[in-house]
């Protein structure tokens, strides 16, 4: 098997729908690839779900008996993997196409791969939800008229050049990961990752942070695209600065310190990265996060 496509899932019954509906469309090899399912304890049925595609799909599914958040779905996923490759996506985005293809052949030996993400704000509808992601894999606009880009990825992914390599000294604080491939090698060497975060917020960070430390080349693919299905999401901030307080002790490096001012929205972009114009970015609106000087910012 070269390659293992990672899916964590925590409920959200119908979005992993769309997810695996999205599989069948896909321009890739089914020889060449295996699906791993990780169950991070749902309370909806999962397993039921996956029982409904296994004749269409090779997937393996992994279940854990309670909740123990991403970095550990991820990890158990990565560990029980048979594929040389990893590419990770979440039980909410739908595939374009070639997103296995994309990845596998921008993957090189010693690199991490992001590909690109699209924002979808339309409703799953329930009984037709085959005609919906057939839209979403074709771009039709009945559902790209509610899509747009992510403002972070927008932002912080034009540290890549066109031949898609980066070219800063921040490439960790682009590794999204609902979006990325890895040599399973690799992610072993790193160690996985850290699963002493607690709830949302900075483990995929914190693992792109080892591998810029390791010498892991950064890499962008855009034509690696998913689709995140948009639902209100239950981000803390009194956890997320106690994530990055975390992140810091671990490693005492004040770019740590200033990347959570980047996202808190009090320091520019220049501060982490040599750009000419003061960009701040903002991780509580919807919609375009980031505006030109600090009197735009609220």
């Amino acid at each position: 098997m070269e390659v293992s496509l990672i899916i964590p899932i925590y409920n959200q019954a119908d979005s992993l729908k769309c997810v695996l509906e999205s599989i069948k469309y896909i321009n890739f090899s089914n020889k060449q690839y295996e699906i791993v399912v990780i169950d991070d304890g749902s309370s909806d049925n999962i397993k039921g779900i996956i029982k409904g595609y296994q004749n269409d799909l090779n997937i393996r599914y992994l279940c854990h008996e309670s909740n123990k958040g991403r970095a550990a779905a991820r990890n158990t996923g990565a560990n029980a993997a048979s594929g040389d490759i990893l590419i990770f996506t979440d039980g909410d985005r739908v595939l374009s196409p070639d997103f296995l293809r994309e990845h596998y052949q921008m993957n090189r030996e010693y690199s991490v791969c992001m590909g690109k993400a699209v924002e979808i704000y339309s409703r799953i509808p329930n009984d037709t939800i085959e005609r919906f992601v057939y839209d979403i894999v074709k771009e039709n606009m009945s559902v790209m008229k509610y899509a747009y880009h992510y403002a972070y990825q927008e932002l912080v992914f034009n540290i890549y050049g066109e031949n898609g390599k980066n070219h800063s000294g921040i490439p960790w604080i682009s590794l999204l990961s609902g979006n990325f491939s890895i040599r399973k090698k690799i992610f072993q060497d790193l160690g996985g990752f850290d699963e002493n975060f607690q709830s949302w917020g900075l483990e995929n960070i914190e693992f792109g942070y080892r591998a810029y430390k390791a010498q892991v080349e950064f890499l962008y693919n855009e034509k690696a695209t998913n689709y995140h299905l948009f639902h209100q999401a239950n981000r803390n901030p009194n956890l997320l600065y106690k994530n990055i307080l975390y992140f810091y002790n671990k490693y005492g490096d004040e770019n740590i310190l200033k990347y959570y001012k980047f996202i808190s929205g009090e320091v520019p972009f220049a501060e982490l990265d040599h750009v000419q114009e003061e960009i701040f970015y903002h991780l509580s609106k919807i919609g375009s996060k980031y505006r030109k000087g600090r009197h735009d910012a609220g």
